[in-house]
């Protein structure tokens, strides 16, 4: 934002020093203007990513929400369904704790039968016998471990579905829109909620021809949001004309930084959601 704004400066500076050459006057520094009509200068469509069924809406418009945060979701009972199916697998350790044991076992057996076998108080072959069941149970153990593997592979996959059945705000900011009704079919890259992004906010302003005429798009002007609020930099974003303006009247799009360092105060912040939904209902209960 720094350097964008460094940028708007130099922007400011070389078209004044061009209307100066041109013989025309630089405003030479603009009293506050306040602004009252504000609006997020960036609203963001959250789209669905896959065909489905909007399942729930779980937020309505003008509310607050949290970067991350699940507004929406498609029909998932069989994405949650395997989700949860691979968790249960994943959480089964019992092969891996039993091959765990097993070798245990086998090593400590192997070690004494090397040290009878050196003394020669067993024969060849029993000292065979210890070395291969050795290598089975090395064998079951490292099988046990390709399996949790795999667990955990067919659990992160299948998490990942069940994400994409989740809409999620990917900036904190207040709910502007609402596309989708509950039950209604979306396609893929269909816009179901769309959020405003607060961090910046634009508004237009009436400027008279004089005023307009001694700023460029790119300059930088005091304004306030309230009368006795802060002041604020703003950013001229584009110049045109005022409708039905009788003596040249000019709109200037003005964006700056919200004067609140957050959307959210701690005291109303809302709680961010769990990332996975609550376990399925029983059968029969959905």
């Amino acid at each position: 934002m720094g350097e964008i704004q460094a940028m708007s400066r130099k922007i400011f500076a070389l078209s004044a020093v061009a209307l100066v050459l041109l013989g025309q006057d630089v405003l030479p520094a603009p009293s506050p203007v306040v602004v009252s009509q504000t609006a997020p200068s960036v609203i963001i469509p959250l789209r669905a990513r896959e065909l489905g069924l909007c399942d729930e809406i779980l937020v309505k418009i003008g509310d607050k929400v949290s970067a991350q945060q699940i507004v929406a979701r498609l029909d998932h009972f069989r994405q949650l369904h395997a989700f949860q199916t691979a968790r249960r697998r994943l959480q089964n350790r019992g092969m891996l704790t039993i091959a765990e044991a097993d070798l245990k076992e086998k090593s400590s057996a192997l070690e004494e039968a090397q040290l009878k076998h050196r003394r020669r108080q067993i024969s060849d072959a029993e000292f065979t016998r210890a070395s291969v069941q050795h290598e089975v149970a090395l064998a079951r153990l490292s099988l046990a471990r390709d399996s949790m593997e795999q667990a955990q592979s067919d659990c992160d996959l299948a998490e990942q579905a069940l994400q994409e059945r989740f809409i999620r705000s990917p900036v904190a900011g207040r709910v502007m829109q609402i596309h989708k009704t509950l039950g209604e079919r979306a396609q893929a890259g269909d816009p179901v909620i769309s959020i405003g992004d607060y961090s910046q906010l634009t508004a237009e302003q009436i400027f008279t021809k004089e005023a307009a005429a001694k700023l460029v798009t790119g300059a930088l002007i005091p304004i306030k949001t309230a009368a006795g609020g802060p002041l604020i930099e703003a950013r001229v974003a584009a110049i045109a004309a005022a409708p039905k303006a009788a003596n040249g009247e000019k709109i200037l799009t003005l964006i700056f930084d919200n004067p609140e360092s957050q959307l959210a105060g701690p005291e109303d912040e809302p709680e961010a959601p769990p990332l996975l939904p609550p376990p399925l209902p029983a059968p029969g209960k959905r």
